[in-house]
């Protein structure tokens, strides 16, 4: 398993402004809660320089939803001194999006660092190196600029122990990490015959690693 970051040029196909760039600001995609091959939600901090209150934004809503093509948005918090809100945003995926996410399978996944910029979007994607090829040919065909940023082997650089892989990949498979949770710590502890504290150590360990991997350049 590798981590991959990639730049994806959509200027050209003019899908930042349509599908998910916002008032010409960037998004700092803080947490990805679900995704498919229709769509996306996640949680991304938003940076204006013309703060504006909340209830100003409720007012146009609709007008949001229609011009960017979210499903459903909400502004969980908002900081008028640094000029930033916390939203939670469901999109509808552009149809590039659902031609990769074909191709992927329950050994890839999206991941963060994730930044969508006005010609440009930063994603994380852990996968086989297969799946990478098979993806990046996809872009290739369809004329697509892109950039590997990093590439790091995962099970070489953070050293999950079998146990560990074991664990993970089966909490990945079974719906742990998504939201609503299909599958539950203590369901897993039964699978797997241990106590429910052997889980909840054995995951965050690994979580920790993983996370510490991946924003390590950005420390």
């Amino acid at each position: 398993m590798k981590l991959f970051v990639v730049n994806i040029d959509m200027a050209g196909l003019g899908l930042p402004a349509k599908y998910f760039h916002i008032h010409d600001k960037v998004l700092f995609v803080s947490r990805i809660l679900k995704y498919d091959g229709q769509r996306i939600a996640y949680m991304a901090e938003l940076k204006r320089n013309d703060f504006v209150e909340m209830d100003e934004i409720n007012k146009k809503r609709e007008v949001i939803m229609e011009k960017y093509n979210i499903e459903d948005f909400e502004i969980i918090d908002s900081d008028e001194r640094t000029e930033t809100y916390d939203v939670l945003i469901i999109q509808r995926m552009p149809e590039l999006f659902t031609r990769i996410y074909s191709l992927m399978d329950y050994s890839s996944f999206i991941t963060t660092p994730m930044v969508i910029g006005k010609e440009k979007i930063m994603l994380s994607v852990i996968s086989k190196e297969q799946t990478a090829s098979m993806i990046s040919s996809l872009l290739d065909d369809l004329n697509i600029k892109y950039e590997v940023l990093r590439k790091v082997n995962l099970s070489r650089e953070i050293k999950f122990n079998p146990r560990q892989m074991e664990i993970i990949t089966v909490a990945i498979k079974k719906g742990y990490y998504e939201i609503p949770r299909k599958i539950k710590m203590n369901h897993l502890a039964e699978e797997f015959g241990v106590s429910i504290t052997v889980i909840e150590r054995v995951l965050r360990k690994a979580e920790s690693m993983a996370i510490y991997e991946i924003f390590k350049p950005y420390l």
